[in-house]
């Protein structure tokens, strides 16, 4: 087996997509995101990722059958307007290495379905409670910062980007991947699973 693994069941041709991921972390914020966009929308299911670097291990589902940990990737048509790919799944990598290989495979990927705008969406533990959630943020690039603080995204200096957040925004920045048109790559964090939750979303232009 190759550390990463793609298995595609379908090649959507897709509008202009956007990419959103949303994998388990912090309050599973990102995940719970990620997972009701793709109920809501209606996603459907066109690629699956394994990799040595997720657990070794299997969930049983409801039927009672096995299925070894993955990500997987969706799609939603969204007729005039751009459509969307999400990422869900079991697992982050489980070492830096991994997550800086799993960013690696995924942008590839993404590049070859046409995506330049990327949001990344995970919690934030505020070690107390939380009263007014606020949705943080992060950019890379002034413009984008002026536009998302018009929907009341909040900017705080030192906030962190870590595990698959941190490691894809990394990645996305450099030049081999990026092109001369937008790119995002957002992030939303939210409290720990003790406290209220609040979301916080990164971006990033190339």
């Amino acid at each position: 087996m190759d550390n990463i693994t793609i298995r595609y069941t379908d090649h959507p041709k897709l509008d202009d997509p956007i990419f959103i991921e949303g994998l388990p972390g912090i309050g599973n914020v990102g995940k719970l995101a990620a997972e009701h966009l793709k109920d809501e929308l209606k996603a459907v299911k066109f690629a699956e990722i394994f990799s040595k670097y997720f657990p070794p291990q299997v969930l049983v589902q409801d039927d009672g059958q096995v299925k070894l940990v993955n990500n997987e990737m969706h799609f939603v048509k969204r007729g005039p307007g751009r459509d969307l790919v999400l990422l869900t799944g079991d697992y982050q990598g489980l070492t830096p290495e991994g997550q800086y290989e799993l960013s690696d495979f995924i942008l590839r990927e993404l590049k070859k379905l046409g995506v330049r705008r990327i949001f990344t969406l995970g919690g934030y533990g505020m070690g107390r409670m939380v009263t007014k959630p606020r949705v943080l943020g992060a950019a890379t690039g002034a413009d984008l910062v002026k536009e998302m603080e018009k929907y009341g995204v909040v900017f705080s200096r030192g906030e962190p980007g870590a595990g698959i957040v941190g490691a894809t925004i990394r990645r996305a920045r450099r030049p081999s991947w990026t092109s001369s048109r937008n790119t995002w790559v957002s992030r939303s964090p939210s409290t720990s699973s003790r406290t209220r939750r609040s979301r916080s979303i990164r971006s990033r232009r190339s």
